[in-house]
């Protein structure tokens, strides 16, 4: 006894581009993905441009200014050592790119 198959519509597999814009649309819509990708493009770019962006050498000592406050020459202040934060955290992003990536 033979059997009838029933023909099936051919439908053209997705392409490739077509799977990128899908994905592309959908990640679009999704609004905390997009908040987390705005927050690691700044810090991509907060990394590249450390050397112009960093007021301070975060490796120079100062214990005369240690533990200061947020103030005009220190604008998160300064540690322990008188580091000064914000040009340690300017700096310190590119280490955690690198052990991220």
């Amino acid at each position: 006894m033979a059997t009838a198959v029933s023909p099936t519509t051919a439908t053209a597999p997705e392409t490739t581009v077509n799977k990128q814009v899908n994905a592309w649309q959908r990640f679009r819509r999704n609004q905390l993905g997009l908040a987390g990708a705005v927050i690691v493009l700044l810090l991509i770019l907060m990394a590249l441009t450390a050397p112009w962006l960093a007021p301070n050498d975060p490796a120079e000592q100062s214990l005369l200014n240690r533990r200061q406050p947020p103030n005009e020459i220190y604008l998160l202040g300064t540690d322990e050592f008188g580091r000064d934060i914000l040009s340690r955290l300017l700096y310190g992003a590119r280490y955690t790119l690198l052990i991220s990536v």
